[in-house]
């Protein structure tokens, strides 16, 4: 009884502990966003991230970097990166939205012609826009000798708004259905054993473990006295 007590007093705390950091972490938040982003600009998760990190540094650690960094677990160089890059840009915390990562030059980059484009749209058009990328690559190779990617297939479709997104579900769990009698895996299959039996069973094998130390000794006796042990 004192263990079930114990245990849940353990997970009270435990969930009191949570809720102090979820508000604490909530306060940091709404205290970063007044203190540093008084226009109220809207700004992405890791900029958000970054603000708080500002604010421990400005308000709670006296600008003092290094401490900061050992308090959030980063390192000097980054958060000194992340202040320089505030500053420098008149505090405003949307230079601190991370740079995007797409490219600026998309120009070199394979693209298929408008002839290939109109097929793939034609073949939509002649499956009254059911069949999927995969069905539709298979007859753009079959009936025109075109090899074009599915997933290619798919980014022109999208482009074009040919898909319908209840009829491409339906798609997939008929092709994967497909698959599954196409190439059946074994089942596998678990027997089911009631809660007596079970009961039983264990009781069996702690009877046995509780019987072989007794039984190697009997034996060990047995032998001593010169006669064979045929249990």
């Amino acid at each position: 009884m004192n263990i079930i007590k114990n245990d849940r007093s353990l997970k009270s705390v435990k969930t009191l502990l949570e809720e102090v950091k979820n508000n604490t972490l909530l306060d940091m938040i709404t205290s970063a966003e007044r203190k540093l982003n008084k226009s109220g600009y809207h700004l992405s998760s890791e900029a958000k991230k970054r603000l708080r990190w500002l604010y421990v540094l400005y308000h709670k650690q006296d600008n003092n970097v290094t401490k900061t960094a050992h308090k959030l677990g980063l390192s000097r160089e980054w958060l000194s990166q992340i202040k320089s890059l505030f500053e420098k840009g008149d505090r405003d915390p949307r230079k601190l939205e991370p740079k995007s990562k797409a490219p600026h030059d998309t120009s070199h980059r394979k693209r298929i012609s408008k002839e290939i484009e109109n097929k793939i749209l034609k073949v939509r058009a002649d499956s009254q826009n059911i069949w999927g990328k995969i069905k539709m690559a298979v007859v753009l190779k079959r009936d025109y000798g075109i090899q074009v990617n599915p997933n290619t297939i798919n980014k022109y479709l999208h482009r074009h708004k040919k898909i319908d997104p209840k009829i491409s579900l339906k798609n997939s769990k008929a092709w994967k259905g497909k698959l599954a009698r196409e190439n059946p895996q074994p089942e596998l299959r678990v027997r089911y054993r009631p809660p007596k039996k079970i009961e039983e069973k264990a009781q069996h094998f702690e009877c046995w473990a509780t019987l072989n130390p007794l039984r190697r000794q009997l034996e060990a006796t047995i032998r001593s006295l010169g006669f064979e042990y045929g249990f």
